[in-house]
């Protein structure tokens, strides 16, 4: 009887880690946009991808409305295997573009397998 009670109390607890584990989706609108939002919704979405970069962690999503982005991006955080950080644009009809410089570009670890087109 104790050991079934422990069990419950156990699976109990990592359904509340699982649970308490949020993907948060961040919206980047480089013509609307200000990196002094929240960036959490359209209405208030930031300015810049690297603010979404800086900002999302494993299970995020950085939603890029379609546009021309001058910016050097850096990732602050990785994701996982089973919590991947996606960047995608919002829409797919949406096309983003990132140009940086060639130097700059060869330092980006994300590349076009984000949904993003890149420009040296």
């Amino acid at each position: 009887m104790f050991y079934k009670q422990h069990i419950n109390v156990l699976l109990l607890a990592v359904l509340s880690v699982t649970a308490s584990v949020a993907q948060t989706i961040y919206y980047v609108d480089g013509t609307n946009g200000s990196d002094s939002n929240y960036g959490t919704s359209t209405l208030t979405a930031f300015k810049t991808i690297q603010k979404c970069a800086s900002t999302v962690v494993a299970g995020d999503t950085c939603s890029i409305r379609g546009g021309t982005y001058r910016e050097t991006i850096t990732p602050a955080h990785s994701g996982t295997s089973g919590n991947p950080i996606t960047f995608a644009p919002y829409a797919t009809n949406e096309t983003v573009i990132i140009t940086s410089s060639f130097q700059e570009f060869r330092t980006q670890k994300f590349y076009s397998k984000f949904g993003a087109h890149f420009l040296a």
